[in-house]
């Protein structure tokens, strides 16, 4: 477990207005770290169009190919207040990053 966890990509009380800069600002650590590659970020904005990765409870789980992800890592942001994520109102956003080679 220690070795998907990066303290550094753990974000409390944070204040965002829209999904996408939150996958904006998530996905730019990972790539400025050497997690992800630069194109994770398009990913992600694609991987939202098809389903919204919302799943209850004020909790949103994005991820992307596994392709573009060089080191496996969960990324955790909170919101100081929820945003509308699809059809969902989010405030705990859990990226998750897995790497085709575990």
């Amino acid at each position: 477990m220690e070795s998907i966890i990066d303290e550094n990509l753990i974000f409390l009380n944070y204040s965002f207005k829209e999904q996408n800069e939150i996958l904006k600002f998530l996905s730019s650590e990972l790539i400025k770290r050497g997690y992800v590659d630069k194109e994770y970020y398009t990913n992600l904005v694609e991987r939202e169009k098809m389903t919204y990765t919302s799943i209850g409870n004020g909790i949103a789980i994005p991820h992307a190919n596994p392709e573009l992800v060089k080191r496996t890592k969960l990324s955790l942001l909170t919101l100081k207040e929820p945003i509308l994520w699809g059809n969902e109102y989010v405030d705990v956003v859990f990226m998750i990053s897995i790497s085709k080679k575990i």
